[in-house]
């Protein structure tokens, strides 16, 4: 019953075979996701697009920001706006309800926020722990999950429903008081505007700015302003006669020159990004209160409040040559196919690992064909566990069947049981603890490539399900307790557990001794693309939490050609899976991900005259999440030509530093071992040179 295949490359692909369903898991979400997607495109059909005037972003590096200075220039004057008539409140529709998806961009609320500003310290004499820099940014809607907005500093729709229109909901003269310590409390009439979110099921998130020809900047009470009172809050008076005041969740500065997210300030500047809590029945009145801590002088003191509408992906589901097998049986013999791993019921693990672990970097454990050195031995790699799991260490590794009950697993289809992996937490650890000098792994193996492409191969597809599980650690639903975050010492050094790490469950690669590792990737040395993963722990209602967040973490490229070392190269040192409009930011936990990457190599067949080596940036990699393309960056280079020698005894770059393997490899840290059990199950494994596609369900 369990499946392995292996074939030449190259071949013709057969017919796609009939349109395939979503994972059961996705499709009710899709109808959330599918309705906000349509409302979003009515409106940006409805009116006028104006351009984002005086805003811009920073960098994606992941520092702390500092606080932007109120003492700043103010902003030149822009044209004054069109007149703003006050408009109608929208007509009613049918409540839809919200509810917790599988997407990042489905959630009842948009930016990511904190409950606190920082993590007290928890050893004497050291400094508490920053929660600020996660959240909106601007660039960025949430800055982990890597979901972008269209424009610098926000998209909106404006009270016209008009995408970027000019029409504010609200518009406020912020002329109380004067001077750089005056305050004065304000408030706004958005009743149209909570009509609109209560009624459609719109994130009740907000676009605030200065007012087009406003040269007075204002400073507003966030939400940890000491001062409760102060802080921004809408007061709702609902249809049936009852009441209620609905809380700021997050303020953050969105504006230019932040490097990473700040949640925590106490006052905050403009433009900001503003949500509060959702209206739960229909609204007949509703005002925004909110203080103005510092009035600067200057012309036409205005503020205007926008609703968020963010970029939500629209693409449809795509097939690939899966969708004509069902649950994968038959695809083995497909001709773009290199191999499929189906953990149908009945199955053995024995059917998917090697029986013995193999350090792959020796050159013994190499066949002399492959290296050039002499004929084949099939005792040796490639040969020796071809298309299983060869693993360099044993971890805890069980295969599950469909009946399997326990840590959220649920079967992807009937009959389909999974391969369930383990993470142990560090036995005793604590506050206070001494963890050592390494992290925790909990996966590290290959699948090689067949002798007659290995090294040579510049592209390939590969796909799987994750279900990421729960523990008594995590609880279900899952949690990431920052109380579980502890603060210990490395060799005697104080820091704190990352809640973080690498989760690259198969994912194409060149590993050698010397090129592959954190920071050693590219260039001649060889080569790894192995996504990270990220707990979220600063708020457990935070829209983020109850999964991982998954990115490609292209700063281990240190040995590229000048100017694609991501490292230091704009925003591909981090760039996380919620690239186009937040699908794939998180994987929330109890649920199946179809999860499929592709990677095309650079060429190496020229010298490039930038440095004499062999190479050209044409390089891409994509991530497709349940179907729909999630991740895409092209004008890569992974790999440049001639191979930098390895080490005595250890093998050498295989032809062309081509694909070598396909790594599963699952570690947290490497700053300090795991903190809280983890497990995670995988499924419907399948490889070759053409889009594999989600599975026939």
């Amino acid at each position: 019953m369990n499946e392995i295949a292996l074939v030449p490359a190259g071949r013709e692909g057969a017919d796609p075979g009939p349109a395939l369903p979503l994972p059961r898991d996705a499709v009710a979400v899709c109808d959330v996701e599918r309705r906000l997607v349509l409302r979003s495109a009515s409106a940006m059909l409805l009116g006028l697009t104006a351009g984002c005037s005086g805003c811009g972003g920073g960098s994606a590096d992941a520092a702390e920001p500092s606080t932007p200075s109120a003492a700043a220039s103010p902003p030149p004057a822009p044209p004054a706006p069109p007149t703003a008539a006050t408009p109608p409140p929208p007509a009613a529709q049918s409540a839809a309800p919200v509810a917790r998806g599988a997407y990042r961009s489905t959630q009842p609320y948009l930016f990511s926020s904190i409950a606190e500003v920082s993590e007290p310290a928890r050893i004497a004499g050291t400094a508490a722990l920053p929660l600020s820099g996660i959240g909106p940014h601007g660039d960025y809607v949430d800055f982990y999950s890597g979901w972008k907005w269209r424009n610098a500093g926000g998209d909106w729709i404006d009270a016209r429903q008009a995408a970027m229109g000019p029409v504010p909901w609200a518009t406020v003269l912020a002329n109380a008081a004067k001077g750089s310590a005056a305050a004065a409390d304000y408030t706004a009439d958005v009743t149209g505007a909570l009509q609109l979110v209560q009624s459609a099921g719109r994130w009740n998130a907000w676009i605030v700015r200065w007012g087009a020809s406003s040269t007075a900047p204002r400073v507003l009470a966030g939400r940890f302003h000491p001062d409760a009172a102060a802080r921004p809050v809408i007061d709702v008076l609902y249809s049936d006669g009852s009441a209620s005041t609905l809380a700021c969740r997050v303020s953050a500065f969105i504006g230019p020159g932040m490097n990473a997210p700040a949640l925590g300030l106490a006052d905050v500047n403009l433009p900001l990004a503003l949500e509060f809590d959702l209206p739960t029945k229909p609204v007949k009145t509703a005002t925004l209160r909110f203080r103005v801590t510092q009035h600067w002088d200057g012309n036409n003191p205005t503020i205007e409040f926008f609703l968020a509408d963010p970029p939500l992906n629209t693409d449809a589901v795509s097939q690939g040559v899966a969708a004509a097998y069902a649950l994968d049986a038959g695809l083995a013999g497909h001709a773009s196919v290199l191999g499929v791993h189906r953990y149908v019921d009945g199955a053995a693990l024995a059917d998917f690992v090697h029986p013995t672990t193999i350090d792959p970097e020796p050159t013994y454990a190499w066949s002399p064909d492959v290296l050039g050195s002499g004929a084949a031995d099939a005792t040796k790699l490639p040969y020796a566990g071809l298309g299983k799991f060869v693993q360099v260490s044993r971890y805890d590794w069980t295969l599950v069947s469909s009946s399997y009950a326990g840590e959220s697993f649920v079967p992807l289809a009937p009959g389909v049981g999974a391969l369930r992996v383990k993470m142990p937490k560090m036995p005793g650890i604590g506050d206070g603890v001494e963890v050592g000098q390494n992290g925790t792994a909990a996966a590290n193996a290959f699948i090689n490539m067949p002798a007659a492409v290995i090294g040579s191969l510049g592209r390939v597809f590969v796909r799987y399900y994750i279900l990421v599980g729960t523990t008594a650690d995590t609880g279900s639903p899952y949690l990431a307790d920052i109380a579980k975050k502890y603060e210990v010492t490395k060799l005697g050094i104080v820091t704190w557990t990352d809640m973080e790490g690498k989760l690259s469950v198969l994912s194409a690669a060149h590993k050698t001794k010397i090129g592959g590792n954190s920071g050693s990737s590219g260039g001649g040395y060889g080569w790894v693309l192995r996504p990270g993963f990220r707990d979220t722990w600063e708020d457990n209602d935070s829209p983020a939490a109850g999964g991982l967040q998954m990115s490609h973490q292209w700063w281990d490229f240190q040995n590229n050609p000048q100017g694609y070392n991501y490292a230091s190269s704009g925003d591909r040192g981090f760039v996380a899976w919620g690239q186009r409009g937040g699908l794939g930011g998180v994987l929330y936990a109890g649920r199946w991900y179809c999860i499929e990457e592709e990677v095309k190599l650079n060429s190496v067949d020229a010298v490039n005259a930038a440095d004499g080596r062999k190479w050209a940036a044409d390089g891409e990699c994509r991530v497709w999440v349940d179907g729909r393309l999630a991740y895409e960056s092209t004008g890569l280079v992974f790999r440049t030509l001639p191979a930098v020698a390895q080490p005595a005894g250890y093998v050498p770059a295989i032809r062309e530093l081509g694909i070598k393997h396909l790594w599963f490899n699952w570690f947290h840290g490497g700053l300090t071992q795991n903190s809280i059990d983890r497990v995670i199950f995988v499924t419907g494994l399948a490889w070759g040179t053409e889009r594999i596609g989600p599975m026939r369900l």
